[in-house]
Formats: structure tokens, C-alpha cells, sequence
């Protein structure tokens, strides 16, 4: 169709512009780089100006018996001061050692005072069993059928002096008092308690031996050959006889005692161990303080990183700018006589027909209309991303 429009300088279908997309686009690359690389310079700067520090500490943590075994742990702090890494480095590895020294310290005291409940428990039950077996000696010496003298001894003038029992049984306790004192005063103080009821209980044996005499008059023993009586015969040692109960619970008693020596020898022995192992066993801890380190910042990678976003956000905004040109510039073709009457403002005088086949006017406008609205969609989503892609490359 051809419109006469003589009066107007519009034309009904405007010459196409796309020869002006490239140099738009390349004006666009340019601008939008130049800002980007200006951008990220100035970031890169502050970044170096703000080096970071580091400082380590180590905490070298060595076994008690033998030292060769030993394990570092480092204690890392990064700061802008260097001084400050320093001082918060130092401060974790030292607060880590007085930890550890305290934990050991703990479990140390807990195991002494474990083992020194025992030996008290085992110490008690040595004196239980033992005052239950002096017991019975005292009962048996007091309850003990004395020997009927013989005519001979009856007769004579002068008896003979023997020793007295119950000096001896006194003597025989005070040893072993004094015995037990020595083995107490290995580890413990004098005044320690246990030393002290010790050494009360010595006192008074003593007083009890001086207040016996050590010998005393009594009768000599009658040879078998010339005893009256005869056990055998007079005094059968039965299995239900009392002389049978006596023998079995004096061995028990002593054996009781025994064992309780034996159980207290043995606490003693751990508590002792205790002691030892909680004064100067455990781990040693040293510290070996903190070297300053300054980050180095990986310049070539900044660098090339800068380089990509620059170029990433280039493309995309001159890209976008070139889709929203180029949509802009699509202007559907007219469709009816009435189209172009209105577009050219003058009436239409006649038509030509075609000689050859055109296409359908409605479809073409349909398709380029459509054509337009992507344009236009895929630049503005372009150039949005321009910032985003900037933002994420250069923070």
C-alpha cells in the first residue's frame, strides 16, 4: 500500500535503525566497565590497607613418666593489631594450661582422699581385731585354773619367783604398740591422730607395767613323770571340750589379725601411692607464646576476579541496553487503509495492488509485537543483573 501524503514528513514505514545498536552497545560496555573497575579498585584498597594479623601460641603438654611423648595445641587469634592477636592468643593457651593443671590437681585430691578412707577403714578394723584378741587373752588369763602346788612344793619354805603373766601379756601389747607407732610415723606427723591414740594407749600400758610386778612367787612345775593328774587320763581334749573351743577361737582371732594387718598394709601402701602420684605425678605444661604472622592477600586472584566482574557486568548491561534498543525499535506494520490514513494524516487517494503474494499483515503485526515484548523482557532482566553480578564479584 502507498499512501500520498505530500504535506507530511511522516512515513508510514520509518527506515530501520539497527545500524545504531553497536556503537550504543559499546558506549554502554565502556561506561558500565570503567564504573565496576573504579568500584573494585577502591574496594581492593581498603582490603589491603586492613591487613589481618595472626598469632599462635602452643600449649606443649608432656606425660610425667617419661617426657619424650608430648602433644602441641595451638591457639590461633587473627586481629588488625597485631598486638592484640598477641595478647588473646597468650591468653587462651595460658587460661587452657591453668585448666588442665586444675582438672589433674582435682582428680589427684579425689584419689587420696579415697584411699585414705580406706586406710582409716582398714587401720579401725586392725584395732578392732586386735583389742578382740587381747580381749580373750585377758579372759583366759583371769578364767585360768590354777596349778595345785605339789606336797613337795607345799612343804618347803621358800617358793620360787616366776614371771608374772599378766606383766608379760602387758609387754607383749606395749611392743606391739611401739611397733605400730614406728610404721605410723612413716608417713604421718606426731600429731597426726592416729600417732596420737597410739601413743595414749603406750602410756598407759606403761603405767599398768609399773604398777606389776614383773615376777612373783609361785609354785615350780611338776614333771610329767611325778603329775598326779594326767590329762589323758583325768582331762580328755574332746571336739565339744572348752580347752578345744579356746584353741579354735584363739587361732581364729590370730588369723582375723593377721588379715587385718594384711589389709592395712596394703591401703597404706595405696594411700601412699596416692600421695606420691598427686605431689608429683601428672603431666607438665609449658607454653610456648605466640608468633605474629601478617595474612598475605592474594593480589594476582583479587586481581583477576576484578578483571571477570568488570567484563561480566560490561556484557550484561551493554546486552540489555542492545535488547532494549532493539525492541524499541520494532514498529509493527500497518494492517488497513484506515491505519495509514491515520498515521500519514491525510485521506488516501488509491491503492495499488500487488503483483506478487504479501503476507498476511495481521500475523506479521502479531508476531512482531511479540517479538518486541521479549526484547524488551530479556533487557531489563539483563540489566538488573548488572548489579547483582557486580556485588557478588567484588564483595
Amino acid at each position: 500500500m502507498l499512501g500520498c501524503c505530500y504535506r507530511t514528513p511522516k512515513t508510514v514505514r520509518p527506515r530501520s535503525a539497527h545500524w545504531t545498536l553497536a556503537p550504543l552497545c559499546l558506549v554502554v560496555f565502556c561506561l558500565t566497565a570503567i564504573v565496576v573497575y573504579c568500584w573494585g579498585e577502591e574496594i581492593r584498597g581498603h582490603g589491603s590497607a586492613a591487613a589481618k594479623h595472626t598469632a599462635t601460641a602452643y600449649v606443649v603438654a608432656r606425660a610425667a613418666k617419661g617426657g619424650e611423648n608430648e602433644n602441641r595445641i595451638p591457639f590461633a587469634a587473627t586481629d588488625d593489631d597485631p598486638r592484640r592477636a598477641e595478647a588473646a592468643a597468650n591468653a587462651q593457651a595460658d587460661n587452657y594450661m591453668k585448666d588442665q593443671r586444675a582438672e589433674w590437681q582435682r582428680r589427684a585430691t579425689a584419689a587420696y582422699r579415697q584411699a585414705h578412707q580406706a586406710a582409716e577403714q582398714a587401720r579401725v578394723a586392725q584395732a578392732q581385731s586386735e583389742d578382740r584378741l587381747e580381749a580373750f587373752h585377758r579372759q583366759t588369763a583371769g578364767t585360768a585354773v590354777k596349778p595345785q602346788p605339789s606336797p613337795r612344793q607345799a612343804n618347803s619354805s621358800s617358793p620360787a619367783m616366776i614371771d608374772n603373766p599378766k606383766w608379760l601379756d602387758l609387754n607383749r601389747r606395749l611392743g606391739e604398740l611401739q611397733q605400730r607407732r614406728d610404721a605410723l610415723l612413716v608417713d604421718r606427723t606426731p600429731a597426726h591422730p592416729a600417732v596420737e591414740d597410739v601413743a595414749v594407749r603406750i602410756g598407759e600400758l606403761k603405767q599398768q607395767l609399773a604398777a606389776l610386778p614383773r615376777q612373783i612367787a609361785g609354785t615350780v612345775p611338776a614333771k610329767p613323770e611325778t603329775l598326779a593328774l594326767s590329762p589323758a587320763k583325768n582331762a580328755p581334749v574332746t571336739a565339744d571340750s572348752p580347752a578345744r573351743r579356746g584353741t579354735e577361737k584363739l587361732s581364729d582371732l590370730q588369723a582375723a589379725v593377721e588379715r587385718s594387718r594384711l589389709v592395712c598394709r596394703q591401703a597404706e601402701a595405696v594411700e601412699k601411692r596416692a600421695l606420691r602420684d598427686g605431689q608429683t605425678a601428672g603431666p607438665q605444661y609449658t607454653v610456648v607464646y605466640a608468633r605474629i604472622a601478617e595474612n598475605a592477600a592474594p593480589a594476582d586472584a583479587d586481581w583477576q576476579r576484578l578483571m571477570y566482574t568488570t567484563l561480566a557486568a560490561g556484557l550484561l548491561m551493554a546486552f540489555g541496553a542492545g535488547f532494549l534498543a532493539a525492541g524499541a525499535n520494532i514498529r509493527p506494520p500497518v494492517a488497513s487503509v484506515a491505519e495509514v490514513q491515520a498515521a500519514a494524516g491525510v485521506p488516501v487517494m488509491a491503492t495499488i495492488v500487488a503483483t506478487s503474494r504479501l503476507p498476511d499483515p495481521l500475523c506479521l503485526r502479531r508476531r512482531q509485537a511479540r517479538l518486541r515484548r521479549c526484547l524488551l523482557a530479556a533487557g531489563l532482566l539483563l540489566m538488573a543483573a548488572c548489579p547483582a553480578a557486580t556485588v557478588w564479584g567484588l564483595l
